[in-house]
């Protein structure tokens, strides 16, 4: 016996809005979130120096390692430099 399918309660939930915004008005929208976005991480680093500092020291030295393993990486074994 087939089982009924369950209604899912997903999909649109907005209101149909027939005019499309201006490019300015999307401009200044994407602006003010991005604005917002940055306040909330600065807050969150003026909140948590000390997490805040061994991220971007752990950030730093990955980005460190993966340099120098590309850097060895793509120079040559039988090439000496003397």
């Amino acid at each position: 016996m087939a089982e009924t399918p369950k209604h899912l309660r997903a999909g649109f939930t907005g209101t149909v809005n027939e005019e499309k915004p201006k490019v300015g008005e999307r401009a200044r929208q994407v602006a003010a979130t991005v604005r917002d976005e940055a306040s909330a991480v600065a807050d969150t680093a003026r909140d948590h120096p000390t997490a805040t500092t061994g991220a971007l020291l752990a950030v730093g030295v990955i980005g460190f390692v993966l340099g120098y393993l590309l850097g060895s990486g793509s120079s040559h074994a039988d090439h000496s430099r003397w």
